[in-house]
């Protein structure tokens, strides 16, 4: 049997003979070819985050629907790196739908690994939040909505492993197969209770998320993550620093998780030995391998720890508490949005994220579109734009005597 793409079926890893494996030029042209005829997509994407650095897209799974049933094809982004162009054309047509569950990290992938943005999203998850539904997870969810039991055990595999095991194979197909049957399920509701227009508002903005920073965090930043920093003294925290940035720099370079490098206990260790003793390195739990491969590193960056400024406590900036007013602007919002929320059978943060809240809160929009500028999408202002401009009346009446 052919699989698409012209691979024949057959094996049990990844690479040519399994059906739907797609991992060189001519297959993703017959592939695309292929696509150009279905009326709509699933698609999911995998990445390399427990085993790299910065995780690397590593499959595109995509399916969709022929009169025998849901046909899968996976594209290997590793052999065709550089080569993906052809996706653009269905991927980036905002006229064939695309079926996504929790779309966010899927688009940053897409968009700065393969420089495609995808256009006509569907996000199974997000209308999962919009009808109010407890669970969202893609586990949850296909069990609920489809039937099927996805062995969640198969995330935590290694993407940018070749050939992958089948069972791996499965799950990725199957993750994307399920997608149908939700979107299905899910969009029925939506258009029952008249959500519709709410979702397709959030999937536009979805489209238009962008990759994010790929720079190296610096030192207070990465002491600002470290468990324990704050517990230190300035001159242990100075160490401390030296030793996560040097981790930093090695785990780029290695193309590895940090924690791979070495784990965070025996450098906070490191740094809590004192200054007048030479370090270490097996007091402080450095694995012996680990002391094999970096004995010098860690030294140095010790022996730098020591010799620079103290560093004082560093905590996250935390904003002044407001004036009276504006907390009781802001008490009022919250108890009208709740109130709203609570009559569609939705949780407050779906129809208003409390950022807005607090800035609505400390400048206070005046007409529809004030709201907007505000941070509400249009049906999130449709439904609140009134009851907060009541709320923010009601807060500005002079409080009760007592």
């Amino acid at each position: 049997m052919t699989g698409a793409g012209g691979a024949s079926e057959g094996g049990g890893g990844a690479g040519p003979g399994v059906a739907g494996w797609i991992a060189d030029p001519a297959a993703l042209h017959a592939l695309v070819e292929r696509l150009g005829r279905v009326p709509r997509l699933a698609l999911d994407t995998e990445a390399d985050g427990f085993t790299a650095y910065r995780p690397r897209l590593c499959l595109v799974q995509l399916a969709w629907e022929e009169p025998s049933g849901i046909a899968a094809a996976i594209v290997d982004p590793l052999a065709l790196e550089g080569q993906l162009g052809p996706l653009r054309a269905p991927l980036e047509d905002p006229a064939l739908e695309t079926i996504v569950h929790g779309a966010d990290y899927d688009l940053r992938l897409l968009k700065r690994d393969a420089r495609i943005a995808l256009r006509g999203l569907w996000d199974t998850q997000r209308a999962a939040q919009l009808l109010g539904e407890p669970q969202t997870g893609l586990a949850a969810l296909a069990a609920s909505l489809a039937g099927a039991a996805l062995d969640k055990r198969a995330q935590r595999t290694d993407w940018s492993r070749r050939p992958l095991p089948a069972t791996a194979l499965e799950y990725a197909r199957e993750d994307v197969r399920v997608l149908f049957a939700m979107r299905d399920a899910l969009g029925a509701r939506l258009e029952r209770l008249g959500r519709g227009g709410w979702l397709d508002e959030e999937c536009r903005r979805l489209e238009e998320v962008e990759p994010g920073d790929l720079t190296l965090p610096d030192a207070g930043q990465l002491l600002l993550r470290a468990k324990g920093a704050l517990a230190l003294s300035p001159g242990q925290r100075a160490t401390l620093a030296e030793l996560l940035s040097w981790r930093e720099r090695e785990a780029e370079q290695r193309g590895v998780p940090a924690v791979h490098v070495v784990a965070p206990e025996p450098l906070l260790a490191l740094a809590r030995q004192p200054a007048d003793a030479p370090p270490d390195l097996a007091a402080a739990g450095v694995p012996t391998r680990v002391a094999r491969r970096y004995e010098r590193a860690l030294l140095e960056a010790v022996a730098r720890g020591r010799a620079a400024p103290p560093r004082p406590a560093e905590r996250p900036p935390r904003e002044p508490r407001p004036p009276r007013d504006e907390r009781r602007r802001q008490d009022a919002l919250r108890r009208a949005r709740d109130q709203v929320a609570a009559g569609l059978g939705l949780s407050g943060s779906v129809i208003c994220p409390g950022a807005v809240l607090r800035e609505a809160a400390r400048t206070p929009p005046d007409g529809f579109g004030d709201w907007l500028a505000a941070g509400l999408r249009r049906w999130q202002a449709d439904l609140l734009a009134g009851p907060f401009g009541a709320a923010l009346d009601a807060a500005r009446a002079p409080e009760p005597p007592g």
